[in-house]
């Protein structure tokens, strides 16, 4: 197994630690191909609450072709829930929902907490996911929706080239 770190093996491995953690807290786990995608499954409307992932592309840091290649790959998850039936159904941005469920704000703080605890390995070193900020999210419409986009970046080595190849 390569000690490098992919995109795909990247989502692959957030997913694995995500998926029953989520499923722990009695939500859903999606990962999104798009943009567009990322914000179709955050409009559904799940039943308790959805953690969306999606890869958002990355950056080399690297300016010399001879240096190699450190990526700072961005990724986002989207966290959402149902406003529920009650007399003020924005209490539960910051109380906790019918049947016990967190509020929305306090599944954020969890997503947060439990992404910025992951540590990579990568060529034998731990990396850290580094949090970039959360915001409300909008549909292009101007809609908004009853959840937040957490933003995280993850500093890594990406496969090498083998040699050049002349054509």
């Amino acid at each position: 197994m390569s000690h490098y770190l992919e995109p795909d093996l990247l989502l692959a491995k957030l997913v694995s630690d995500l998926e029953p953690w989520v499923r722990e807290q009695k939500g859903l786990l999606s990962v999104a191909a798009d943009p567009w995608h990322f914000l179709e499954l955050l409009a559904e409307a799940p039943q308790g609450w959805r953690a969306v992932l999606h890869f958002s592309g990355d950056d080399n840091r690297m300016d010399d072709p001879d240096a190699g290649c450190w990526c700072n790959y961005r990724f986002e998850v989207g966290v959402t829930c149902q406003k529920g039936l009650s007399l003020d159904p924005e209490e539960g941005l910051y109380k906790p929902r019918p049947g016990h469920a967190p509020a929305l704000l306090r599944l954020v703080a969890l997503t947060r907490q439990r992404i910025r605890s992951l540590e990579f390995v990568v060529e034998g070193s731990p990396r850290h996911v580094l949090y970039r900020g959360c915001e409300p999210i909008v549909l292009p419409d101007g809609t908004p929706l009853s959840g937040y986009r957490l933003r995280f970046e993850l500093i890594a080595h990406p496969e090498p080239i083998e040699a050049y190849r002349q054509i």
